[in-house]
């Protein structure tokens, strides 16, 4: 299963709200964030599953807005030059929204599964800061050894693992593994 980051959409709809002035956009920010919202207070619950009804509410609003936008996209079309509101980016968005709807509300149906990707994007961003500074690894190995532990304590971080012990129990031979 693959759940779409939600933050990069979330940028998207802002630039298609304020530059292409299409009110769909902040009509989906806002569904969302209430997503979200839902999420974030069953977790803090204990919950392991959103209610089915919470799900069931906004994968019918979610269809109600794509429907909604759908109709306006499509009678647009039939002008020329479109009107305001009708740019490419909103268009290009809200085609992957229409054709994507379960991989960009997959954060509701598996509360593991987080809202956004910045998780993954931090654990690469370290690695892209070295190599900014100092222009590359000095070898190949060198390279992948890093990875290798910046992997490892990625895992440790997001296991809730305390991360020292972690890094002991490999260097002495028994790392952790995920079950």
């Amino acid at each position: 299963k693959h759940g779409l980051c939600n933050v990069h959409h979330l940028r998207e709809l802002k630039f298609i709200h304020e530059e292409e002035k299409s009110p769909w956009a902040k009509e989906m920010t806002d569904l969302l964030l209430k997503g979200k919202r839902m999420v974030d207070k069953a977790k803090t619950e204990g919950r392991e599953v959103l209610a089915s009804e919470d799900l069931t509410l906004i994968e019918k609003e979610y269809q109600c807005l794509i429907l909604q936008v759908g109709r306006v996209y499509l009678d647009a079309a039939a002008t020329d030059p479109p009107p305001d509101g009708i740019g490419r980016v909103g268009f290009n968005l809200f085609r992957r929204l229409l054709k994507r709807m379960d991989e960009v509300l997959y954060f509701m149906r598996d509360l593991k599964i987080p809202f956004s990707n910045n998780l993954a994007e931090q654990d690469l961003r370290m690695e892209k800061v070295k190599q900014k500074i100092s222009g590359c690894f000095r070898t190949f190995v060198g390279g992948r050894i890093s990875c290798r532990v910046r992997s490892y304590i990625s895992t440790a971080r997001k296991q809730a693992w305390n991360i020292l012990d972690a890094l002991a129990e490999a260097v002495a031979g028994s790392p952790r593994v995920l079950s």
